[in-house]
């Protein structure tokens, strides 16, 4: 069910490079610094200065404060799922917006990221919401020119998504220094596309098998936003060293990191984070590498989290929530 809903492969035309192998490890590495003095060159311009839980979809808010009419019927137009941890305290609490593939839907994506028990622990809320439907019947966002708007729709995700932040902060506490994004795949770009537009508004996001925009003059983030960009060697959709979708260019895992590093005014050299770590159950250890950039400001973190021999669709550990939860933790704005 969650690789029928999630792929882009069927109806995409994506062309797959060649991906490294079990060396990916050093290969990220290499080629994130072979590329990032020229991608830091074109974008300096550009760069800033500096367990049980209840489900609340939008037609449960009848007591809700009153919020602004435009958000209101975004909202309405397009429900949202909004989970909140049992016991959650008055304290503002996390908000993290999950965003899921092409074809996919905000149910399923509860089903694969599995984030619900480490929010719970965490006190953060969740909010998964749909996009829109194409001339295939298939729910897509809105994101990068490469994924996955492939009929031209006249559809504003970033303004739908900043109205689902605003639709939750009406309803519950909300920390403003810790609201982030994760998405996967299609979910994945439009992660970067909001991130770009709206960088005042979002700490953090990871991105599983997604990539930024191909030309870095695309995106002007107004400040930073910390990044970390998942990617499997062996993505057979979405290629580890770049390609293109339907003659649509998108970036490498490595060049996508490094347009984010240059964007946050990070070092040019990344290098190895420490131990590897387990995301993928179906491969043998732990398999996924990080590798971070230096200098840059406390937050506007990037990393690289490299899955060696990981495909699309990794089959995701446990350890994927708590990892993603961890860096949204250590990375809130300010």
């Amino acid at each position: 069910m969650v690789a029928g809903a999630v792929a882009l492969a069927a109806c995409s035309g994506t062309e797959s490079a060649g991906s490294p192998s079990t060396t990916a490890a050093t290969t990220a590495v290499s080629t994130a610094v072979s590329t990032t003095a020229e991608v830091a060159a074109t974008v300096a311009d550009t760069a800033p200065a500096s367990t049980a839980a209840a489900v609340a979809t939008t037609e449960d808010a009848d007591t809700a404060p009153p919020v602004d009419p435009t958000t209101a019927a975004l909202v309405e137009a397009r429900p949202v799922d909004v989970i909140v941890p049992d016991g959650l305290s008055d304290e503002p609490a996390p908000l993290v917006v999950v965003l899921h593939g092409y074809s996919g839907t905000a149910d399923v994506q509860q089903q694969y990221f599995r984030f619900q028990d480490e929010a719970a622990a965490r006190g953060a809320i969740l909010a998964y919401p749909d996009g829109t439907t194409n001339q295939r019947d298939l729910q897509f966002w809105n994101a990068t020119e490469a994924c996955c708007n492939f009929f031209g729709a006249d559809v504003d995700d970033v303004a739908y998504l900043s109205a689902v932040v605003d639709h939750v902060r009406s309803l519950h506490a909300v920390d403003p220094q810790r609201i982030y994004l994760a998405g996967h795949s299609n979910g994945g770009f439009m992660s970067y596309r909001v991130a770009c537009e709206r960088a005042d508004l979002f700490a953090a996001v990871v991105s599983l098998a997604g990539a930024t925009y191909v030309d870095p003059d695309d995106c002007a983030p107004s400040e930073p936003v910390s990044i970390a960009q998942v990617h499997g060697t062996l993505d057979e959709v979405i290629a580890y060293d770049g390609g293109d979708i339907i003659g649509n260019e998108y970036p490498s895992a490595a060049v996508t990191a490094a347009t984010w590093a240059a964007y946050n005014g990070c070092d040019t050299a990344i290098e190895p984070g420490g131990e590897a770590i387990d995301l993928d159950q179906d491969l043998a250890d732990a398999e996924t590498t990080v590798a971070r950039f230096g200098g840059c400001p406390t937050d506007g973190a990037v990393e690289l989290w490299t899955i060696a021999d990981g495909r699309h669709i990794p089959q995701l550990t446990d350890g994927f929530a708590a990892a993603v939860f961890d860096f949204f933790d250590a990375h809130p704005k300010g």
